[in-house]
């Protein structure tokens, strides 16, 4: 891991990295359902969540769907595998859409947060939220947290910023405002990416890591490509959620929210 930008960037802790099964095809056990949708062409996003009535949950957001993204993508699925073995309940779904400037998919993450915070049983519902997206995924997530101030924090990995333009159909900077909008209000974020990404040059990121404020861990993975991250998504998850929420231990979030320290403006 190569520290990059002169923002936090310490490696994951190696007794840390193999805590938890790795095994990419270990089973999530999680449940279908079928979240409610008041706009869009097609009213309903189908999901799948393990309920582990934790103080806080995980969405993680898959890459484009034209290229075969899905729920099911591996990245995906070792982010939601880390924090529910944590024993924190967790959420996947598939964007209704790939095609468009990016709104729709926005809004597919603001639905399911509101499905976990606000629809759920009472018991069963979480207070805040961390949230995770891969390649295409990564922006409307981290964009949509400007819109759900329940959320902790969230993690970028591998944003493909050099195709942006065209798979949000030229509207790329207005998602970069919304982005840095929603890293205001001390939020601690992960930046992750392989040194030889396909779709997002090291400048590239640099430059889009350097305008989101603190608090931010940027991580480059040496001899990596956009397709190999998933290789190093469990560990530095584990190890920047461990770090930037002032954890002993990951399973912490399962029943207490952290404390933010709140960051001023450019911090």
């Amino acid at each position: 891991v190569r520290p990059r930008g002169g923002v936090s960037s310490s490696p994951p802790s190696p007794a840390m990295a193999y805590e938890f099964d790795q095994n990419p095809r270990r089973p999530l056990h999680d449940e279908p359902v079928t979240i409610s949708c008041p706009t869009g062409y097609y009213r309903s996003i189908s999901a799948r969540v393990k309920l582990l009535n934790s103080a806080v949950a995980v969405i993680a957001c898959h890459p484009w769907g034209l290229m075969g993204g899905s729920m099911h993508d591996i990245v995906v699925r070792q982010s939601l595998s880390l924090f529910n073995q944590a024993g924190l309940t967790t959420l996947r779904f598939d964007f209704r859409s790939g095609l468009g400037r990016g709104f729709q998919s926005v809004d597919d993450v603001r639905f399911c947060a509101n499905y976990l915070l606000h629809e759920l049983p009472e018991a069963q519902r979480p207070q805040k939220l961390i949230i995770v997206g891969y390649s295409y995924g990564s922006i409307p997530a981290s964009a949509a947290v400007a819109d759900i101030p329940e959320v902790i924090g969230f993690a970028v990995i591998a944003p493909p910023l050099d195709y942006a333009w065209a798979l949000y159909m030229f509207n790329i900077d207005r998602l970069k405002e919304r982005v840095v909008e929603a890293s205001t209000g001390g939020r601690p974020k992960l930046l992750l990416i392989g040194e030889h990404d396909n779709f997002c040059s090291m400048d590239s990121f640099v430059a889009f890591a350097e305008a989101l404020p603190g608090p931010k861990t940027m991580r480059v993975i040496d001899s990596c490509d956009h397709f190999r991250i998933y290789a190093h998504v469990f560990k530095n998850l584990e190890s920047w959620a461990v770090q930037a929420f002032k954890l002993g231990h990951l399973s912490e979030l399962a029943t207490k929210v952290p404390e933010l320290e709140c960051v001023a403006p450019g911090g």
